[in-house]
């Protein structure tokens, strides 16, 4: 099957508001909804054919997507990795904060 069911949709959709704008001059209100809800029944699963025809009976076929399209979501299986260690960053903060102070005794004298 080619396309999406949007086209499905905005084909049914254009049928049952012309059925409908055409249908309600000439016919009482709940007869030209009838008629239009009628209309997008029929063209919908009428769509659903045509893509089915034109996808799998006459060969025709959708285009690769592109890369980075796709998500892969599954996880890969571990690697023989030894247990888990969190990061162990250098203590920058504690040398930061002795700098700071050196510099705070400075201007105090």
């Amino acid at each position: 099957m080619i396309g999406t069911i949007r086209w499905n949709f905005t084909v049914a959709g254009v049928a049952a508001l012309l059925t409908l704008a055409l249908s309600w001059p000439n016919n009482r209100w709940w007869t030209a909804l009838l008629d239009a809800f009628q209309a997008f029944v029929v063209l919908f699963v009428a769509v659903f054919a045509v893509r089915w025809l034109l996808g799998t009976v006459f060969g025709l076929k959708e285009k690769p997507l592109a890369k980075g399209t796709v998500i892969d979501f599954t996880t890969p299986e571990d690697s023989g990795a030894d247990e888990f260690r969190p990061l162990a960053p250098p203590d920058v903060t504690a040398e930061v904060l002795r700098a700071w102070s050196r510099e705070d005794e400075g201007s105090k004298k």
